[in-house]
């Protein structure tokens, strides 16, 4: 209901919108809701008025009248039953000239561009992560004062090509988000590399490189012995506890990629609160390109010749495994506590910073996506 200026002003011929000057257009509480009997300097005006307010138009026509206001729209949507002209001015056609297909075609780009900023994410941290791992890794020396490296190239390259690879294509076949109609439109200058992206991948991939220094590191507890000379070529008696950290790395990397993919089922939500079973339900390729990469760390760990000569890790023993699976369980804590301090808010300095957003909706369940777009 509105009363008042508001009411006065939100239904308005032409004749009395084009009366007024800019600045009293500027002046008025909203822009009319409804203004009769338009001319083509009408609509432009209102277009033009709806910059200076800093809002997001969109025009849409179908006459030769449309055309000047489709031109200068930021979105111009033409009739695909209109003139020629309104097509040539418009941004993209309406082919079924239907306007419930604005929506679903909006919602449709808001999905395709959050599954691309997913796919980044989910990709550009494992280079994050493993440039940290090997960069800081040419701090442990050997006998003869070379480098150890943390990581073979084979392994560098098998977990870039496939586990990697494969979820990050899964997360690119992503629904969209329940909320993704309630958000503002993204900013198309910052594109998908947006500020709150940016950090994600530096943070996403900064804990994964410290957590695999910090198994690196248990596994060969360096002051106590000397590191043994050559086990970056060869894999012999002395080189047990190197090799034996590299599978642990390993692991932990492998396991940490696979579960950034899941984890990536939401930007900003905790992963407990976005029923991934429902969401991984209506999307195979993310769900079995993780749960079919599982079955290929024993066999790169424990198939002789594969492990110590192509891998250049050896067969993981108890210690290994307890000490791969703390660095992935504290890396699982890492990005849900991120994900509550800088992408959702709780902490407000730390999300101004990052371009986290403090969403306002109900968070009680995780509504069907199909059903809530009907």
């Amino acid at each position: 209901i509105l009363r008042g200026d508001e009411g006065k002003h939100a239904v308005m011929t032409a004749a009395e919108f084009d009366a007024l000057s800019d600045a009293e257009i500027d002046a008025l509480p909203d822009l009319p809701f409804v203004v009769a009997r338009c001319s083509p300097q009408s609509k432009v005006r209102m277009i033009a008025a709806g910059r200076r307010r800093g809002r997001h138009l969109a025009m849409t026509g179908d006459g030769i009248n449309d055309a000047p206001a489709l031109k200068q729209a930021p979105i111009g949507i033409a009739m695909g039953s209109g003139t020629q002209i309104a097509k040539d001015c418009a941004s993209l056609t309406l082919v079924d000239d239907r306007y419930a297909s604005i929506v679903k075609g909006i919602r449709e780009g808001r999905t395709v561009f959050d599954n691309i900023q997913r796919f980044l994410i989910a990709l550009l941290v494992a280079n994050v992560g493993e440039v940290i791992l090997l960069l800081v890794g040419l701090a442990f020396r050997d006998a003869n004062n070379d480098s150890v490296f943390p990581l073979s190239p084979l392994a560098i390259l098998w977990i870039n090509m496939l586990t990697a690879t494969a979820p990050s294509v899964g997360l690119g076949l992503e629904a969209g988000d329940k909320d993704i109609m309630r958000r503002p439109p993204h900013d198309l200058k910052a594109g998908v590399f947006s500020r709150a992206v940016i950090t994600d991948i530096l943070f996403y991939g900064s804990s994964m490189g410290v957590t695999c220094l910090l198994g690196f590191t248990a596994m060969i507890e360096p002051g106590r012995n000397a590191l043994p000379a050559g086990c970056n070529e060869d894999y012999t008696a002395g080189c047990e506890t190197i090799y034996q950290a590299r599978a642990s790395v390993f692991l932990a990397l492998t396991l940490q990629l696979l579960f950034i993919a899941w984890e990536l089922l939401s930007m900003d939500r905790s992963f407990f609160r976005v029923q991934p079973h429902k969401r991984l339900a209506r999307n195979p390729m993310l769900f079995w390109s993780v749960v079919a990469c599982l079955p290929l760390i024993p066999i790169c760990l424990y198939v002789p010749k594969l492990n110590t000569t192509v891998f250049r890790h050896a067969p993981l023993n108890g210690k290994g495994w307890g000490i791969g699976l703390a660095m992935t369980f504290a890396f699982f804590w890492l990005v849900e506590a991120w994900k509550l301090l800088a992408r959702r808010g709780y902490w407000p300095w730390l999300t101004r910073v990052t371009g986290g957003i403090r969403r306002t909706y109900s968070e009680e369940g995780e509504e069907d996506v199909e059903s809530a777009t009907k």
